[in-house]
């Protein structure tokens, strides 16, 4: 590598090159900075300029900072300039470049024909001016290319020289290494001089490998190294560059490059040395391939669109389009298939064929049934199948078996319904599909979309040709007729307008007719005249504006532009003032109508004044009772007074649209304070605890609320004019209020308080409606305030009763212990008894007299149990006698049977609880008639005793049932004859509780014991 040093027209630049290589001025191109505040005029001077001067670069200075900037960076070799611009002179400019870069040439462009500014900026510096025109262009270009050699020229300083010479060299050598594109160069035996680190990136092969040998002794490809050889030869002859294309292998795979071949020439103008630029066009290459594939496609769509715009017949049509395709996208066959939903199949109507050993499928039907893929084409979905096994339904495994290659199939969709498929097929060796194969089929598929409904269209302009024909002469006849038809439609028309004049002057809506060319009234009938107070003579010739009838002059252009765009105006709603000032609401109505052929329209109006003013009633009614509803629910939802009274308060304020709403609170001494109160923005708040709470008005004290406890309002539209004295207007200075209305909140026959409005911007006329709803909300709150008063009586009254619950259930429970304990002493005391019972049948041995003892003993251990079963219960008045039957029972069976025996004993007792009074007497009962059949019913000691004990759900009666299968009791047996005591306690307690026995003496014994479920 060697140095030197070279002059450019930027300054002086050190460029270091390689050895033997030098580079002259024009090869760097000088940097022009414009600066203009105008975009406009920028934008043409650098377009001209660069055509003017390809390649060199100009930049754009909008404004002071750009400007700073660009001093500061110094990159620019020339300057040209307005000389007036928006942030400053021309001059200004000039001097601010020439205290920075002396030496830097300035033009200035300039629509000024004053000598005196271009003498002084001559004198401060200016190379050159040249008159602001594109005209002028030429001339400018002419001054750059002179200043800019005037500068070169007067660069003299060989050292100097020589150090921008290596700048410049450093700069290229840093540009070359950088480049992506591939820097080489040869000596004129084409062996390589030097190589850019690109090649090595690209290739992998170090650089000093490529130096001194040539392209062929480094193996490289025979093809790409004989067009080289080749291109090289030619320019060592001509001298001329040359640009030659190649493929190499890299390793990013095979790429394509162009290379650009220059020579190196000497002093002498001999060719030293070869230099050899080239860059990677793969990519456009294949951008290019890809344009050249879309022409040709697009020439293919347009010959199809060709012969559709040609021809409406389908075959033709159909025969054009498959060839193409299968041309241009080498398919070996393209067919058309026409969907027929009534035949449900699919039918083959044109097929084109670049092998004919492929079977021809004309007329082939496909059914429709079954077919995934048709289903897909009525989705209006493109199918692609790439390979045959990925056919999936029956239908087309089968037609596979005949075509055996890969298809494409794309719907044809006429009017937004499927009409068939334009199908292609190749070997499934070129599969899988490409996107643009399937592009150029749906364009295909568009365009014969197109054809179809075309010749539809044909064939449905074919009928309506026979039709009209025949209707023409239908239309003869019917002239004559239309003919006699206008003579009775004149006369019929005079009649109309007769009658339209009779209706328009007798009419009592008021209707006018204006000109629409320049809005003059033509006529007006009787009700306009009278409503607004003008004569027809005044009226006619002049204009609405000429009498201001429109409140608001818009409303006139309105209803015109509405009669010009649409032709007529439906309910427009108006204000109109009449002769005397009042101001009414009309619905008005216009159509465009000709009077003897001048475009005028006729106007009709609707008073709807009073039905304006009634609907604004019922909004405020509306409003009102919106309002009193909401605080009515606040009310009967909730008893928190303060939620009640900000509710109110704020509702209030938002509905009447004042400034403060607020509740103010009598105290006993009549003086009182605001307890809650909702202001807008803005205004300083009453309820505060940085504000005074308690006021003291001298008329509310000395009159005990003075007219507010006699159920009175109070509305003042200006505290300045009503005639309050000075204290008063300070205390509602203070308030910030300019106007208000107070209404009281009275509480039985007591004054509580005052709900108030106040209207603090400026004064106001209260209207009546707002001071009714005022007080029917005082009213309301009064309501809330008794509420919620009553509440608080009700917290206490049900505070002392929870107190006195208490203490009862406290003496519950302390008796509750004292009959458990009860119920446990008696139960032992029956024990006892039953012990001594036990202890004297030791003693006794006559047999009558021991029975009885043992009988008395079960009956006292009856009795026990239950006594037993209450102080156990949580329930000491009532026993669950599901619980103490079964216990009863097993001990009975324990005590008259023996192990041997074979009886057994089934319970179905439900799950009812008795009082007291009713289980003793039920378990004594149940205790003597099991006992007897234990003791008498089975002299074999075998058998079968069934208790049951169930509420009748009808007749609310318990029902007892003991019944056993043995031997059963003797006819004569009965309630009046029995000598037994067990017996005569059954019947006896059974009358005690209030029931009836029933006896069955089929299959052993049975006895029913029905009473009456205790209230």
């Amino acid at each position: 590598m060697g140095n030197f040093v070279a002059t450019s027209r930027r300054g002086l630049v050190n460029c270091e090159f390689p050895k033997g290589v030098e580079m002259g001025r024009d090869s760097l191109l000088p940097r022009i900075l414009l600066i203009n505040s105008n975009p406009v005029e920028s934008a043409w001077i650098i377009t001209a300029l660069s055509q003017k001067l390809p390649g060199w670069e100009i930049k754009e200075i909008l404004n002071v900072e750009d400007l700073a900037q660009a001093i500061a960076n110094a990159n620019f070799d020339l300057v040209i300039t307005d000389d007036n611009l928006s942030w400053a002179t021309g001059i200004e400019v000039l001097q601010t470049i020439k205290e920075h870069h002396q030496a830097c040439p300035v033009i200035m462009f300039t629509d000024s024909h004053d000598i005196a500014t271009v003498v002084a900026a001559m004198k401060a510096g200016l190379d050159d001016y040249i008159l602001k025109s594109p005209h002028q262009i030429d001339k400018l270009v002419q001054a750059i290319e002179q200043a800019i050699q005037k500068t070169s020229l007067s660069v003299d300083d060989s050292q100097a020289t020589a150090t921008a010479l290596q700048e410049s060299q450093q700069q290229y050598q840093t540009l070359v290494e950088n480049s992506p594109d591939i820097i080489e160069r040869f000596d004129t035996q084409l062996r390589h001089l030097y190589v850019s680190p690109s090649l090595t990136n690209i290739s992998g092969i170090p650089a000093p490998v490529f130096l001194g040998k040539t392209c062929r002794e480094l193996g490289m490809s025979p093809v790409m190294v004989n067009t080289w050889e080749s291109a090289a030869k030619t320019l060592l002859q001509t001298g001329k560059k040359q640009i030659i294309e190649f493929e190499v292998e890299t390793l990013n795979g095979i790429r394509d490059f162009e290379m650009a071949i220059a020579p190196e020439l000497s002093y002498d103008n001999t060719i030293e040395s070869i230099l050899c630029i080239s860059r990677d066009v793969t990519d456009r290459k294949a951008a290019e391939k890809a344009l050249k594939s879309q022409a040709q496609q697009a020439q293919a769509l347009n010959r199809v669109v060709q012969i559709i715009r040609s021809s409406l017949d389908l075959q033709t049509i159909f025969s054009t389009a498959t060839a193409e395709v299968t041309q241009l996208l080498a398919v070996n066959r393209t067919s058309i298939i026409q969907y027929l939903p009534e035949q449900q199949i699919w039918k083959v109507l044109a097929v084109h064929r670049l092998d004919e050993s492929i079977p021809d499928s004309i007329g082939l039907e496909i059914p429709d049934q079954g077919n995934l893929y048709a289903a897909q084409l009525k989705q209006q979905q493109v199918v692609r199948i790439n390979g045959v096994d990925e056919i999936n339904d029956p239908i087309h495994k089968q037609l596979a078996q005949k075509f055996t290659q890969v298809w494409l199939l794309t719907p044809i969709i006429v009017n937004g319904t499927i009409w068939g498929s334009l199908s292609l097929t190749k070997p499934e060796s070129e599969s899988p599909w490409k996107d643009e194969e399937v592009e150029l089929s749906r364009k295909v598929a568009d365009q014969l979309a197109i054809a179809v409904q075309q010749a539809q269209l044909y064939q449905q302009v074919q009928q309506e040709l026979r039709e009209r024909q025949q209707a023409e002469a239908a239309l003869q006849k019917l002239n004559q007729e239309l003919e006699q038809r206008v003579a009775e439609r004149t006369q019929q028309l005079q009649q109309a307008e007769a009658r339209f004049e009779q209706i328009f002057h007798a009419s009592p809506y008021p209707i006018v007719i204006m000109s629409l060319l320049d809005q003059r009234f033509i006529e007006a009938n009787e009700a306009f005249c009278q409503l607004f107070g003008y004569s027809r003579e005044q009226l006619i010739t002049q204009t609405p504006e000429d009498f201001t009838f429109f409140a608001d002059p818009a409303y006139e252009g309105i209803i015109r532009q509405q009669i010009l765009a649409k032709g007529s105006v439906r309910d427009l709603e108006c204000a109109i003032r009449t002769r005397t000032g009042e101001i009414r609401t009309f619905l008005t109505s216009a159509e465009c109508i000709h009077v003897d052929g001048i475009p005028c329209f006729l106007t009709t109006g609707n008073d709807i004044t009073e039905r304006k003013q009634a609907e604004a009633t019922r909004q405020q009614q509306a409003r009102k009772e919106r309002l009193l509803r909401l605080i009515t629910q606040e009310i009967r939802q909730f008893l928190d007074l303060d939620a009640i009274l900000t509710t109110a308060v704020t509702e209030v304020r938002h509905t009447l649209s004042v400034d403060r709403a607020a509740v103010y609170r009598f105290h006993p001494d009549w003086s009182g304070s605001f307890i809650v109160e909702s202001v807008s923005k803005g205004w300083k708040k009453l309820v505060s605890p940085d504000f005074q709470e308690v006021w003291e008005d001298s008329y509310l004290q000395q009159t005990q609320g003075g007219r507010y406890k006699n159920h009175e309002t109070f509305a003042v539209s200006d505290i300045y004019t009503v005639g309050h004295q000075d204290c008063h207007i300070a205390l509602l200075e203070q308030f910030q209020a300019r106007a208000y209305a107070i209404a009281p909140i009275i509480c039985g026959d007591s004054l509580w308080g005052l709900l108030a409005i106040y209207q603090n911007t400026a004064p106001r006329n209260w209207e009546t409606w707002e001071i009714e709803l005022l007080e029917q909300i005082g009213n309301q709150l009064a309501i809330a305030i008794q509420q919620s008063e009553l509440y608080g009586q009700l917290q206490t009254e049900l505070q002392e009763r929870k107190e006195i619950e208490e203490k009862i259930r406290t003496s519950l429970k302390e008796k509750e212990v004292l009959l458990r304990e009860v119920y446990h002493r008696v139960k032992n005391n029956m024990q006892m008894v039953s012990s001594l019972l036990s202890l004297q049948t030791n003693s006794i041995k006559d047999p009558a007299v021991l029975k009885l003892l043992t009988e008395s003993q079960r009956r006292v251990k009856t009795m026990a149990l239950i006594h037993e079963r209450l102080y156990r219960s949580k329930n000491l008045s009532r026993i669950n006698f599901a619980f103490y039957v079964p216990e009863l029972v097993g001990n009975l069976v324990q005590s008259y049977t023996t192990v041997d025996s074979e009886i057994e004993v089934t319970l179905e007792v439900a799950d009812l609880e008795l009082d007291l009074d009713t289980a003793v007497p039920c378990g004594l009962i149940i205790n003597e008639l099991v006992s007897n059949a234990l003791k008498y019913a089975f002299p074999q000691q075998k058998g079968e005793i069934t208790l049951q004990f169930w509420l009748e759900d009808e007749t609310d009666y318990y029902c007892l049932v003991v019944k056993d299968d043995g031997v059963g009791i003797p006819a004569d047996f009965g309630s009046q004859c029995t000598t037994s005591l067990g017996m005569q306690l059954v019947y006896g307690l059974t009358e005690q509780i209030g029931g009836e026995i029933q006896l069955n003496r089929q299959r052993g014994s049975e006895f029913k014991i029905r009473f009456q479920k205790r209230s």
